[in-house]
């Protein structure tokens, strides 16, 4: 309990921010208001509170805990974290919140230009490398994939307006870090039965993120050549499709993903030697192209076959509307709507702006009468909001104006898999799809028939979150589920963890991405 919502420095914003397009230009009118706002009173109230909300929130009696002036998780509070710790958790989450929501909350985060991917990928590496001054060397090679094949793709994916491009893919394996000759090469290529793969599908909310950007992943490769299984690890990060316009929304980064676990296939790689990762909306791409594969393996002779192992880590496996956070994170509800709204524009999730990507005067005008009828209910319901209501201000607009699936689709168990990836059942159930939510009812007959599966072919899970995310409840419904169906899942839970935390440093520095890297290579080497 806290005086104020994790949302406190949130302020509400007009309905008419979004009326524009995400990519607008306008949008940067008013990131650059948000952003003052954030850096002449947010910081520096955040600054002043953090010490005091440390303070009261670790000591042993309750009543006094209720006066913290900042929400902050129990995990992240001493005696479980170093006062010091605690405090620089405190400070670093609000303010990181703070500014993510100052350019995401009028629309999704700046494109990242597929033409700057090479160069921040091999950036990354090298300034990794510099840093972590490890003896085991790391090379990247760039390659093109074919498009998913045609016999691959059922129901939504051959929806109308989704084109099978080639994509850029890129290779991460080991190699020496001096060879004979002087010189640098790509590290050992295995080949045979024996050699193994990741299929990495990095975060970003679908709208945004570069490719291999996160230092983990590194970190991870480094780590596996003492610890792996004789045939060796390589690493495969496919270039996919950001949902920034409508040619490029689910399920044209479905496509994309299945293009890479296809060009594994044509590789050499046994599927059963293939293992799919991501994090956040990677973790949940992994699952919708996971299920995907069981329903072409179940019920088509594509013969593709299904991975050995998935990890997920901090995954986004419940698309809005999702329940206010109680405590801060990375992420916001706002950033989460434009990221889905924009990720699933071939099935709206809003009532009165269907087409995230464009706007009509006359929508614009009747939006505008509604906005001012809205603005003046939302400041009465505001005036008498208790703490402990569910409704976000800053939100409320948009909040109760996402459509919600068709109750008779929720409950209805389709004969078979198949008629799940259907466009009419897309289009009835939107974002509570169990193939791109399955968190919203992991209990659904789709996500159970997956997991069934699952277990009997062998595919080994493992859930990774953190306390003090957004989506951990929903990882942790997800894993119990997967815990019933009796598929091989290991849960792994770090402390007091915020969104995709253990992602954003290297392994070498310790904590809890040094956490992860090492549970990783205990899981990818256990063979059982």
């Amino acid at each position: 309990m806290s005086l104020f919502p994790a949302h406190i420095f949130q302020i509400p914003l007009p309905s008419l921010v979004y009326l524009l397009p995400p990519h607008h230009p306008a949008q940067w009118v008013f990131r650059g208001v948000l952003m003052v706002y954030v850096v002449v009173l947010v910081i520096p109230l955040v600054l002043i509170l953090s010490p005091l909300s440390v303070l009261l929130g670790s000591l042993p009696w309750r009543h006094v805990n209720r006066l913290t002036p900042l929400a902050i998780h129990p995990d992240n509070l001493p005696p479980k974290k170093p006062i010091l710790t605690a405090l620089g958790r405190c400070i670093g989450v609000y303010i990181v919140s703070s500014v993510a929501w100052a350019i995401t909350s009028s629309g999704c985060a700046p494109d990242t230009s597929e033409t700057r991917t090479g160069p921040v990928v091999r950036g990354t590496l090298n300034t990794i490398e510099y840093v972590c001054r490890s003896e085991t060397r790391l090379a990247i090679d760039e390659i093109n994939m074919d498009p998913a094949p045609e016999e691959a793709c059922i129901g939504v994916m051959r929806m109308k307006g989704i084109e099978r491009v080639s994509r850029r893919g890129y290779w991460l394996r080991q190699q020496p870090a001096k060879l004979p000759d002087g010189s640098g090469s790509m590290g050992k290529v295995h080949t045979g039965s024996d050699k193994h793969a990741i299929l990495f599908l990095a975060g970003g909310g679908y709208v945004t993120g570069a490719t291999l950007s996160h230092p983990f992943v590194y970190s991870l490769m480094r780590s596996l050549p003492a610890a792996c299984l004789p045939g060796g690890y390589s690493l495969l990060a496919p270039s996919v499709r950001k949902s920034l316009d409508m040619s490029r929304a689910f399920p044209a980064p479905l496509l994309d993903a299945l293009a890479g676990y296809c060009h594994l296939l044509k590789d050499g790689y046994l599927p059963e030697n293939i293992t799919f990762m991501g994090d956040s909306a990677g973790g949940g791409l992994c699952w919708s192209l996971f299920a995907t594969l069981v329903v072409l393996d179940e019920e088509t002779d594509a013969g593709l076959g299904v991975p050995g192992k998935v990890a997920l880590i901090s995954p986004w496996l419940a698309l809005p509307p999702c329940p206010s956070a109680q405590y801060p994170d990375f992420l916001n509800k706002p950033m989460m709507l434009n990221a889905a709204r924009c990720y699933m524009a071939r099935f709206p999730i809003v009532k009165h702006r269907p087409d995230p990507f464009k706007s009509t005067l006359p929508q614009l005008s009747s939006d505008i009468s509604r906005m001012g009828r809205a603005l003046g209910r939302r400041v009465d319901v505001c005036a008498r909001r208790s703490k402990s209501s569910d409704v976000e201000a800053n939100h409320m607009t948009l909040s109760r104006e996402i459509l919600r699936p068709d109750d008779e689709m929720l409950d209805q168990s389709l004969s078979s898999l198949s008629r799940w990836l259907e466009i009419e059942t897309f289009t009835r159930m939107t974002s509570h799809h169990p193939l791109v939510s399955p968190a919203t009812d992991p209990n659904s007959p789709f996500v159970t028939l997956v997991f069934k599966a699952m277990s009997r072919l062998g595919t080994k899970l493992l859930i990774h979150a953190g306390t003090g995310e957004g989506f951990y409840s929903a990882a942790m419904s997800f894993g119990r589920a997967a815990k019933a169906a009796d598929t091989k899942v290991q849960i792994e839970i770090e402390e007091g963890g915020f969104h995709s935390e253990a992602c954003i440093m290297p392994g070498e520095w310790g904590g809890a991405s040094q956490r992860l890297v090492g549970t990783l290579v205990e899981w990818l080497a256990r063979l059982k």
